[in-house]
């Protein structure tokens, strides 16, 4: 395989293994499973000692393989003479934008911003040659090894829990404050779990994890200890392997923890983490394949370890107090958590205008001395170093931006409709037409083949350009209403790349930075932006820079550092730039203590600046301007333009690239209205106004309030109290309690139900079996059918069809009317909602099968989440629907496709069940009259909905989640990454989650179960087998015409048929491409369903009109796309016709069990071209069998139900075992 160079500045891993058949790479282990699971018809050994290097830690990581070349020093030469003055420019400033490699991005970009917060991928760096064993340092121990100690932590845990209900309210509100200081005591004790008994093992093994790390002792790895600690440990060492009394065990356990979690853990020189309990999370997050979890998987344990450390910390109270070492709780507490001061003291509580922070002083007067100085600076760099004394300025009002194009190299500054990119060269112009400046610059215009660069004068140049920018800097961080942080603003880009999109954008009159929000970008898989308006005088000045004077920089510093040509990239991709580098949150705040320093009479930096931003803030800016009535939700934009909530000045709500433009004006102005009102508190001309920069400064801010072009600021007050703060807070209990009521009604009513359900299991059944074997149609029967009666279906006879030429068998020897009855077993009834059942389909109904029955148990129960992974015609549908029926809360449907919408509605109008549909902004309001709520995956991720739901919440409880056809959410990567990428959305409710779909194969099921979080999920599934389907594979085929004549062919015998084909009988003709399925409809004169494109557009109500000319008859025949796969329920559908290679084998699955839905005989015919090579799966997982797929039609000839078995089922089963009466190709070849 071809290694590609390595990039720069990234680490690089020289003891990979890799596979020999393609560029995957990783560890000897996961390339053996690999080799195995993606290349099954290839043998070999992995090849060992590859370099690697890892661009992105995250979730999709990856090991790039990579060849290390040395580099060679290069004697510096002069640039050749130039035939002209603008030729300079040529090298960087032509019209097609040429992307930076990832090695000219800053390191930090490369790695994810939750390893650069931790610091655990530098702490294990020295050990990651011994990867296994780090992980087995931090896992469960067996039996054997530590008998003693899971049950003493459990007893430890227990009696804990026990204490709280002894234990003063106060003292237990002040343990469950995570940070009293800043957000004072939380009115919520801490309390038991509700859910004590199903989660207290989950809570019991972390803690045995961390101290078993801490007990063991490993070869290559230690945990920092103090000698408190390793005293502790060391006199437990044998008490946990010994049959102790538990009370001993119990007694050691307290005295480790809190030797743990009450000592100060100091740095060493050995430990870059000093913190036991911080090395154990970081080997905690450790996977086998050698990249480290994300925030989604660490949560978890950290909060159980947040919750040990409480309870350990009560248990030491009861103890002070026990022992008499202090009087009472409170005076315990005290003892363990003494009262810290807090860091920022008002020393003006008049005006708030003044404050101490750690004893220093700072001013709102000096701030804005400091920012008047600051810009006095700025406009001298500008006019008298960068302009060098020439009057240019590029005049603008509105500014056009295409918020959503992520071309790269755009930005509002090459957009044509505004007025800059026609002035790209207006500087490099200017100073050839000066003399002075051409001398200045080195040339001599006399002699133009003689030019030469004059390198102090460029370097003095980009010299003053840096000091300029980092003062532009500055002034930002200082003006944007919430401080930006430091590595967020530095690294901010003005066009975009392949990598990012660009953080500067023209809104109306605005130049907005959209901040990328580092906390939680790894958390999303995305990052969370957030608006801020620049000052006018920022706003102006970065327009003129990146118009025409950083092409000018570009070429100078091509010339600079003629080795390094990723620095010029970086003058065009980077908003702000030092001297040849990106700026660092520490030259920040270096340039920041420069100018606060003589001023405010310390040094301020970022950290700081930060805690007095916010407190200035929620004094000055509660208010809003005159003509703003709404003071609360002033406060609230100015918190959330932090990246925090209201209660605890923490993340809240951002942006995606991809809702830039969604959002509406209202809350995208809101955002940069809280920046202007920020800025009008500091009097400084805030953005908005399109002055230019001589206009918009500080000290012409008085003039523009009295020419009304800046609305004057409100009053600077300082909120105490809210007045309508306890009608807030009444309004909030009464819905607590009316949800309160609600619930315990619906417990009853579960409680009266479950002792329902007891009693009729123990009942002998006492409805026949008879009508629900043969004569038991499909659940959907009633609604799919087009009106033919299912006795009017013509039988199938025995006699042979004709063969046609090209060789297909079309079976019809054994063809059967009737669906197999040997899958089917009665299960015991269950009167309520068998009755519900019967309303539904009819007096003599009864379940389906044992599996539905089950299925419908499980969900009624609401005690665990549930996978159904049942086959088509197993009732899966109405076993999701019918709780709903007979609860009193909410069912919610979550549809992943729009033909499955339609389907869904035709479903329920066809039974009669009362649904809601929830349609968005067209109705942003859930009525809440009907139990079955449906949706589209792509709404209920929308705040909308958030809000509907949870006020429906309110008044009913949800119970409940649905997603239908859940393998889209594993073998689609677009629905992957928006609905996994904010998974805590899915749990934002106490509620059941349900997993539905009939091709959702055991690898699946357990990374859907994963990635939705499922708690215990009981897993309901049989057989994928459907045995009155017949697959046949014909061809394979030279050439696409050779496959349609083949469809031809089928099509012919299928419908000339009468022993199979009826008035009712419909085909289905699967391709996999717009090109291919418009050609075969044309072929053959039927009509072509696709999904909707910009490339080829259709709308619903034709893709809907297709469909029901198809079903009702007018065409027999259906050419689709994959986008009819799901959903499709017309029960007669008597063959289909698969074109080309399936996608993957989910795919496959899901059409061609669009066939036999009536349960009689049907054919899947998969007519391939041939194809030599395998495909190239992108996707490491291939949950949907791509690889499989290919494998399985053009690999080596095996039983094609055993092979579909296994993949589908986990245990592959051959017509043999399935006593299939028809065979299939290779089964029937063995006879």
């Amino acid at each position: 395989m071809v290694a590609r160079l390595a990039f720069s500045g990234v680490h690089i891993t020289q003891d990979r293994f890799g596979c020999l058949h393609c560029p995957y790479a990783a560890s000897e282990k996961v390339v053996q499973r690999h080799m195995r699971e993606t290349h099954l018809d290839r043998k070999g050994k992995a090849s060992s000692g590859l370099s690697t290097q890892v661009l992105n830690s995250g979730a999709s990581n990856a090991n790039t393989r990579i060849r290390v070349v040395e580099r060679l020093d290069v004697d510096y030469e002069p640039p050749s003479p130039m035939s002209s003055p603008l030729a300079p420019l040529t090298p960087t400033q032509s019209s097609a934008f040429t992307p930076s490699s990832p090695s000219d991005l800053p390191i930090a970009r490369m790695i994810t911003p939750w390893l650069l917060r931790n610091g655990w991928h530098k702490h294990l760096e020295p050990y990651r040659d011994y990867d296994a064993q780090l992980i087995q340092l931090a896992s469960v121990p067996s039996d054997e090894e530590f008998p003693a100690l899971h049950k003493a932590v459990a007893s430890y845990v227990t009696a804990a829990t026990n204490l709280i209900e002894h234990t003063n309210e106060v003292v237990l509100q002040r343990l469950n404050s995570a940070d009293p200081v800043k957000n004072g005591i939380n009115n919520t004790p801490l309390h038991n779990h509700h859910q004590g008994d199903k989660t207290f093992g989950q809570y019991i093994n972390v803690i045995v994890r961390l101290l078993v790390s801490l007990l063991r002792e490993p070869e290559h790895y230690q945990m920092p200890v103090t000698e408190q600690l390793k005293s502790a440990l060391q006199s437990a060492l044998t008490s946990f392997t010994d049959s102790v009394d538990i009370t001993q065990h119990c007694s050691q356990l307290h005295r480790i923890l809190l030797s743990l979690w009450m000592a100060k853990w100091e740095a060493t020189q050995h430990h870059t983490i000093h913190d036991p309990t911080m090395c154990f999370l970081a080997l905690l997050s450790l996977e086998p394949s050698g990249e480290f979890a994300g925030p989604k998987k660490t949560t978890g344990p950290i909060a159980k370890l947040c919750w040990g450390i409480k309870l350990c910390m009560l248990t030491q109270i009861h103890q002070l107090v026990n022992n008499g070492e202090c009087k009472d709780q409170m005076e315990a507490f005290d003892l363990i958590a003494p009262f810290v001061p807090p860091n920022i003291v008002w020393t003006d509580r008049e005006n708030w205008s003044e404050l101490l922070y750690d004893g220093h002083r700072f001013s709102f007067a000096k701030l804005q001395e400091v920012l008047t100085n600051v810009e006095e600076r700025i406009v001298y760099l500008w006019q008298e170093k960068i302009l060098l004394g020439l009057d240019l300025h590029i005049d603008y009002d509105d500014l056009s931006d295409s918020l959503t194009n992520t071309k790269p190299g755009y930005s509002f500054i090459t957009n044509p409709l505004n007025p800059f990119a026609a002035h790209r060269h207006l500087f490099i112009q200017a100073v050839f037409n000066d003399p002075k400046l051409e001398a200045y610059f080195g040339y001599k215009a006399a002699n133009i083949a003689d030019i030469q660069l004059n390198m102090d004068a460029s370097r003095s140049f980009l010299g003053y350009v840096a000091e300029f920018e980092g003062l532009i800097l500055l002034y930002t961080e200082l003006t944007p209403g919430a401080l930006m942080r430091g590595t967020e603003l530095v690294s901010m880009l003005i066009q975009n790349t392949l990598y990012r999109q660009r953080n500067v954008m023209g809104v109306a009159k605005f130049v907005v930075f959209i901040r990328q929000y580092t906390k939680t970008t790894n958390t999303a898989q995305k990052d969370k932006l957030i608006p801020h308006a620049a000052s006018g005088l920022v706003a102006d000045l970065l327009i003129q820079l990146h118009t025409f004077i950083r092409p000018f920089a570009q070429f100078l510093a091509s010339r600079v550092f003629p080795d390094d040509p990723a620095i010029v990239g970086l003058y065009g991709d980077m908003a702000f730039m030092d001297f040849g580098r990106v700026f660092t949150s520490d030259t920040l705040s270096a340039i920041m203590s420069q100018w606060t320093a003589p001023t405010i009479g310390w040094p301020v930096t970022i950290a700081p600046l930060r805690q007095i931003n916010t407190a200035f803030r929620r004094k000055h800016c509660c208010g809003a301007d005159e003509d703003d009535d709404d003071d609360d939700f002033a406060s609230v934009l100015q918190v959330l333009q932090a990246g925090h909530s209201k209660s605890v000045d923490e993340q809240h709500y951002g942006l995606s690239h991809n809702a830039a433009l969604g959002i509406t004006d209202e809350v995208l102005f809101a955002f940069l209205d809280a920046t202007v009102r920020w800025q009008k508190v500091l009097k400084v001309v805030p953005g908005g106004l399109a002055l230019p920069y001589h206009q918009a400064t500080r000290k012409n801010y008085d003039a523009l309030v009295l020419q009304e072009k800046v609305k004057k600021a409100s009053r600077m007050v300082a909120v105490e109290g809210n007045s309508g703060l306890t009608q807030i807070l009444g309004e909030m209990l009464e819905n607590q309690r009316a949800m309160l009521k609600s619930q315990q009604t619906m417990l009853k009513r579960i409680t009266t139900l479950e002792k329902e359900l007891a009693s009729f299991r123990s009942q002998t059944p006492q409805i026949s079996q008879s009508p629900w074997t043969s004569s038991l149609q499909h659940l959907l029967t009633a609604n799919a059918s087009d009106g033919t009666p299912m006795e009017d279906i013509i039988e199938c006879g025995d006699q042979d069809v004709p063969v046609p030429d090209i060789s297909m068998d079309l079976d019809l020897d054994d063809s059967d009317n009737e669906p197999d009855p040997h899958l089917l077993e009665p299960p015991p009834p269950n009167r309520d909602l068998l009755e519900s059942l019967k309303e539904l389909l009819g007096p003599d109904t009864t379940w389906k099968n044992k599996l539905q029955y089950d299925s419908v148990q499980a969900l009624v129960a609401l005690e665990r989440d549930v996978i159904m992974a049942l086959k088509t015609g197993d009732g899966k549908t109405l076993a999701a629907v019918l709780p709903s029926r007979v609860e009193n809360g909410y069912t919610v449907i979550v549809v992943p496709v729009k033909s499955l919408m339609d389907d869904w509605e035709c479903c329920l109008k066809g039974f009669n069940i009362p649904y809601e549909r929830w349609l968005g902004a067209e109705n942003p309001k859930l009525e809440g009259l009907c139990n079955l709520i449906l949706v589209s995956s792509d709404m209920c991720r929308t705040s909308t909905w958030k809000t509907a739901i949870a006020e429906l919440n309110v008044r009913r409880p949800v119970l409940r989640r649905v997603y239908d056809e859940a393998q889209f959410y594993g073998t689609k990567e677009d629905f992957r990454e928006e609905t996994f990428e904010t998974p805590y959305d899915m749990r934002e409710m106490d509620t059941q989650i349900v997993l539905v779909g009939a091709t959702t194969p055991p690898r699946m099921q357990s990374y859907l179960a994963d990635q939705f979080q499922l708690v215990n999920p009981l897993r309901i599934s049989d057989t994928s087998d459907r045995p009155e389907l017949v697959t046949r594979i014909g061809g394979p085929y030279s050439t696409f015409l050779q496959q349609v004549n083949a469809a031809k062919d089928l099509i012919k015998q299928f419908t000339g048929n009468i022993t199979i084909w009826a008035a009712n009988s419909r085909y289905i003709i699967f391709v996999k491409s717009y090109r291919e399925g418009k050609s075969v409809s044309e072929s053959l004169g039927l009509e072509f369903y696709h999904a909707h494109s910009d490339e080829h557009p259709i709308t619903d109500i034709e893709r809907l009109a297709r469909y029901n000319r198809w079903r009702n008859g007018q065409f027999s025949g259906l050419v689709a796309t994959s986008a009819i796969t799901a959903g499709t329920d017309y029960p007669h559908v008597r063959f289909t016709i698969h074109i080309g290679t399936p996608w993957n084998a989910t795919t496959y699955k899901q059409q061609a069990e669009r066939a036999g839905r009536d349960g009689l005989k049907a054919w899947n015919w998969i007519i391939p071209r041939q194809e030599t090579e395998p495909p190239l799966v992108k996707d490491p997982l291939d949950l949907a069998g791509r690889r499989f797929m290919w494998d399985l039609i053009f690999g080596e000839k095996k039983c094609f139900s055993f092979q579909m078995t296994e993949f589908m089922d986990g245990t592959g089963k051959s017509c043999t075992d399935l006593q299939r009466r028809v065979l299939c190709d290779k089964c029937k070849a063995g006879e």
